[in-house]
């Protein structure tokens, strides 16, 4: 699946405050247990208070916050490497030092995270998010899923080598002949296609290979045509 993001903002002045306070309440609470957690581009965990104060900087004018919603499509991925990666491409399309805050929804079938985006950077520049911004992180969170499953399946490998016993390992031939040992038949591949053949029992089939089941004539006719120069 690919990553989805959606976007709206509210704006600062007569009661925008008190929805932007809303939006963090809601998006921060949980019903039945404790309100999740924030995290940002350098803090793992940020207290909800901590993001009420940064709200409070911005200012009557203008936008409150930006609000952001990021589905990787994936639940095994690390959610704050992917979150951080989409939003240090959006600083970076946007040229400004963002001051942002994103906490995890785990509660439906595919979790995603809601991302408040400050409407001031760290340098109290106002801050646009437009339609034009919506195909680079979606862009950047495909590069990264990509990467991730790459890396799962390298992992994947490795520990499936890793299984494998050292001799075994040495030889390289466990991975044409797995169950030689286990099975009367054994599977082989012969250019591109997979032949089934039970264990030959003298040199002459042996050299023959595939052809093991030829009748007698015509195997003994290759086998002279083969040898005799």
């Amino acid at each position: 699946m690919k990553s989805v993001v959606k976007h709206g903002y509210i704006r600062a002045g007569w009661g925008g405050n008190g929805h932007a306070q809303a939006h963090i309440r809601y998006i921060a609470h949980r019903p039945g247990a404790c309100e999740r957690g924030f995290f940002s581009d350098t803090r793992d965990v940020v207290s909800r208070r901590d993001v009420y104060r940064s709200l409070d900087e911005q200012g009557p004018t203008g936008v409150s916050i930006h609000k952001i919603m990021l589905s990787p499509g994936s639940n095994s991925c690390d959610f704050q490497e992917f979150t951080r990666e989409v939003m240090k491409t959006l600083a970076s399309k946007t040229g400004l030092d963002l001051v942002w805050y994103a906490v995890v929804h785990r509660n439906t079938q595919h979790w995603h995270l809601h991302v408040v985006v400050m409407g001031k950077d760290k340098n109290r520049r106002a801050v646009r998010v437009d339609k034009t911004s919506y195909p680079t992180m979606r862009e950047c969170g495909d590069r990264y899923l990509w990467r991730s499953r790459l890396a799962d399946n390298a992992k994947e490998r490795v520990e499936k080598v890793a299984s494998v016993s050292p001799q075994r390992q040495m030889t390289g031939f466990y991975r044409a002949f797995p169950n030689r040992h286990e099975n009367k038949e054994y599977t082989m591949a012969h250019r591109s296609r997979t032949r089934k053949f039970a264990p030959t029992k003298c040199w002459e089939e042996q050299r023959l290979g595939h052809r093991t089941n030829l009748k007698p004539k015509r195997k003994a006719a290759l086998f002279v045509r083969r040898f005799s120069s």
